[in-house]
């Protein structure tokens, strides 16, 4: 917490808080595995937590799961991919999606040249627009919704949608779905249900 508070002293227009995850494989996983790095994962949903007062408090505005930032400074390429927008992702580990088309590279640079590619049939590529466009903590409006995929969400996901309200995961009005301020730790608990 105090690197944050490091950073809020530079005036930062944009904050990304992620959690901490140990990728297999590498140094950091290997020295956890022999017990001389500390992981702690109880902390995490404490400092999620302080994040979601401290950085609105010094006027940052918490925008998307793990983003903040001052009005008009939101990460245009975060909003394009939880709006379902097309991208083109280039090198090791990058992803792309392009008229329907979603593919990844791998992220080591001998196997590169393998390269993931999906078609993904309309209604499947709607429901992933639906999850990602949820990342925003301002959720889908039912038209924005329609406009973007040419699906009602009620008809792909009514069900779930209607359950994952009564739960309080979600928060459902009739011209919008948003994800539950409990919910945004959980939020891939949340988007499982909906893909």
């Amino acid at each position: 917490m105090a690197d944050v508070e490091a950073a809020l002293e530079l005036g930062p227009e944009h904050i990304s808080g992620y959690a901490l995850e140990i990728e297999e494989g590498t140094p950091w996983a290997r020295e956890a595995a022999a017990g001389r790095l500390a992981v702690v994962e109880d902390d995490q949903r404490a400092q999620f937590d302080w994040l979601r007062q401290r950085l609105p408090a010094a006027g940052l505005v918490h925008y998307e799961l793990s983003n903040f930032a001052r009005p008009g400074h939101e990460c245009r390429q975060n909003l394009l991919y939880w709006s379902g927008g097309e991208y083109i992702g280039v090198g090791p580990a990058a992803h792309s999606h392009w008229q329907g088309a979603r593919w990844g590279n791998t992220n080591t640079l001998p196997t590169w040249q393998r390269e993931f590619t999906e078609q993904l049939e309309p209604a499947a590529k709607a429901r992933e627009t639906l999850v990602m466009g949820l990342r925003r903590l301002a959720g889908w409006g039912r038209e924005e919704f329609r406009a973007a995929t040419g699906f009602d969400y009620d008809d792909l996901r009514g069900a779930e949608i209607a359950r994952l309200g009564r739960e309080g995961l979600l928060v459902v009005t009739p011209e919008r779905i948003r994800l539950a301020d409990d919910a945004l730790f959980i939020s891939d608990t949340v988007f499982a249900e909906l893909v």
